[in-house]
């Protein structure tokens, strides 16, 4: 299944299998995504998920190049979730990702996100 160049924002989209899912140059801000079991790999390449709420089973889903500014992760799965390359800046719900694999450039922007998931406080 494909989806190209899609506005959906503010988009609920409910998932009970996701089986080799493509989709590119999206727009997805402030969508929910729910997705409940990954078979293949779901794909999104060039989207914009900014204030996306994402639950479920993120295993194999392979976020390319997306703007994940501000989203909300509550994953439930995350081995073999691929970030690399997207933009985590203000995401939360980090901690859920276990097993998602990120690039060193994306470390200190996901390393303030944690400490807050976390409930610690970065003093002076």
């Amino acid at each position: 299944m494909e989806f190209l160049q899609c506005r959906g924002i503010g988009w609920q989209l409910e998932l009970a299998q996701a089986q080799d899912v493509f989709v590119e140059d999206s727009r997805l801000d402030y969508a929910v995504l729910r997705i409940e079991k990954v078979k293949g790999h779901l794909v999104l390449s060039g989207c914009s998920l900014r204030e996306a709420v994402i639950t479920g089973d993120v295993s194999n889903v392979l976020f390319t190049d997306c703007d994940l500014t501000g989203a909300e992760f509550q994953a439930t799965r995350a081995a073999g979730c691929d970030l690399r390359g997207s933009e985590l800046t203000g995401a939360r719900g980090l901690l859920t990702l276990r097993g998602a694999t990120l690039d060193a450039s994306q470390a200190s922007s996901a390393a303030a996100a944690i400490v807050t998931d976390a409930g610690l406080l970065l003093g002076d």
